[in-house]
């Protein structure tokens, strides 16, 4: 069966069909029949009452520029509806270009929180090359930990690196040395993409590790609460994980039993949707998957950014599925056993073309499903639990806000304390492109 397609674009002056076109996946290393509706809707344009909301910053954004060069916003957390956002924050030195650790908090209605930091904002050096922060978690005492990089030496090599903020945005020093921690895989490039906090307060990252030339893996490490490797996890507190190809994890979540579990992007003949579910101890649960792994591929180039456990506790991933001339947001639904939740799109997927956009972001709003997407503006979509998109909200299931002559990359989405959506990214402005960090609210 050939599937239905749809092209939703960014202006919803038009919209337009694309060819069907032929999807495939496998699970736990099963082969299954091709069928993937790309879901979209055909309904007339309509006005609908969710916006930017004009009680935060100027008119619903508020936007931050650190040093006068390149800031990058890329993770996002709300503590008693304060945003927090994290990223790399640029800085010239000797006339080159180098990143920290960025930080910026917000108050409820937008205002730069002065007491965080220096006027609400925060960098940290490692050591005195380039840092970039990529995700951040919260603690119930208000601190914050990112993590991300840490360029070691000339060479360019990096290892995960992590600092723990108290409230006030100084670093904390009862973590790791003077609030920061960097570990080293062993390989040339290790990069931590995702963050999460245990409720016995271990910090858990997943990311990926390279062993120059061939060898590109799942890499996690866990963390005691004082920035100590967790040494009953995996070997030494850390763990590696070889896919078919070379692999990396992007997004990662925590299940009430305890086991964790992580998802990103695997090579096989191009790139497909790679998740692994762990064990408490690091050891892969054999009950996921084939082997503790689950390989899903929509047809294209696919790469998950986002994962998450939906009010039915079943594990979603988001991100995007492209060929040569094009990219869609793709979302799987999966079943505890890892696979493909068939009560959900089209066999468990769901791709929406939306002018090649890809998916970064995914939270939950009751029964229905929110993505973020990067397509050049705050995109987002929201989905039915059926994984038909929600037509109720913005222009068919679509909503795209511009922000002037600005481009907006979004990429990462939080509901506040009373439910409503925030959203962070970068805002580059011509003519000269250099970023600065963007939050927008909306209600």
């Amino acid at each position: 069966m050939r599937p239905v397609s749809h092209h939703l674009p960014l202006s919803t002056a038009n919209t337009s069909r694309s060819p069907a076109r032929r999807r495939s996946f496998t699970v736990a290393g099963l082969a299954v029949a091709p069928l993937v509706v790309v879901l979209a809707a055909a309904a007339p344009a309509q006005a609908h009452t969710f916006g930017l909301d004009p009680s935060f910053g100027d008119a619903g954004t508020v936007s931050t520029d650190f040093a006068g060069f390149i800031d990058e916003g890329l993770a996002l957390l709300v503590q008693n509806g304060k945003p927090v956002v994290a990223g790399s924050a640029g800085r010239l030195v000797g006339g080159l270009g180098v990143t920290d650790f960025g930080l910026a908090r917000y108050t409820t209605d937008g205002r730069l929180d002065p007491s965080f930091g220096s006027g609400g904002t925060v960098t940290t050096d490692f050591f005195g090359s380039s840092d970039d922060a990529y995700a951040v978690v919260g603690q119930p005492d208000g601190a914050v930990v990112a993590a991300g990089r840490t360029i070691t030496d000339d060479s360019g090599d990096s290892d995960f690196a992590l600092a723990r903020y108290r409230r006030d945005g100084t670093l904390d020093p009862a973590f790791g040395s003077g609030g920061k921690v960097h570990t080293d895989f062993g390989g040339a490039f290790d990069v931590v993409k995702a963050v999460a906090r245990q409720r016995d307060g271990k910090i858990v990252v997943a990311g990926s590790t390279l062993v120059y030339p061939v060898s590109d893996d799942f890499a996690l490490a866990r963390y005691h609460a004082d920035g100590r490797l967790d040494t009953s996890f995996g070997v030494g507190g850390r763990v590696v994980t070889k896919f078919s190809g070379n692999s990396a994890a992007t997004a990662l979540v925590l299940q009430n039993d305890g086991k964790i579990v992580a998802a990103g992007e695997t090579s096989t003949d191009t790139f497909d949707f790679a998740l692994a579910r762990y064990n408490t101890n690091g050891t892969l649960d054999t009950r996921f998957g084939n082997g503790g792994m689950v390989v899903t591929d929509f047809g294209g180039a696919d790469r998950a950014s986002a994962l998450l456990i939906d009010n039915a506790g079943k594990l979603v991933a988001a991100g995007g599925s492209g060929g040569p001339l094009s990219s869609a947001v793709a979302l799987a639904r999966y079943r505890g056993d890892g696979s493909l939740d068939r009560t959900f799109g089209a066999d468990g997927m769901v791709t929406t073309e939306i002018d090649s956009a890809t998916a970064t972001a995914v939270v939950a709003q009751g029964t229905k499903l929110l993505v973020g997407a990067v397509a050049g503006a705050f995109t987002m979509a929201r989905y039915h639990g059926d994984g038909t998109l929600d037509r109720s909200f913005g222009t068919d299931g679509v909503l795209a806000t511009y922000f002037g002559s600005s481009t907006t990359q979004l990429a990462a989405l939080a509901l506040d304390h009373r439910g409503r959506v925030v959203a962070a990214g970068t805002t580059a402005t011509d003519p000269y492109y250099w970023g600065d960090y963007f939050v927008a609210r909306y209600r």
